[in-house]
């Protein structure tokens, strides 16, 4: 399996996709900065759902659901739980998030 695949282009990739991940990075520090969670929340499920449409998604090393599809799908579904507990979690639907 290769890493390089940037010849292929997903949903939301262009040339000009740096700036796209600029403004993300840059929301993300001042989330981290406020210590605003939901954002990580929508984060995961912006992942999960480019993941479906890809083909592929991330943990250490790409995997591409063509090659792995269980794996592929259990790293999905693990997005998909973990952007709707974060993000129920800022509604208080596991109690208080107050330290």
């Amino acid at each position: 399996m290769s890493f390089d695949r940037r010849g292929e282009r997903g949903l939301l990739q262009s040339k000009n996709s740096q700036w796209l991940n600029l403004v993300v990075l840059a929301i993300l520090i001042v989330a981290i900065g406020l210590d605003f969670t939901p954002v990580w929340g929508w984060l995961f499920l912006v992942w999960a759902l480019l993941a479906v449409v890809n083909g592929a998604t991330f943990v250490l090393e790409p995997i591409y659901r063509s090659e792995h599809p269980r794996l592929f799908w259990f790293v999905t579904l693990f997005w998909f739980v973990l952007s709707l507990v974060v993000i129920a979690n800022d509604f208080g639907a596991f109690g208080s998030s107050n330290y």
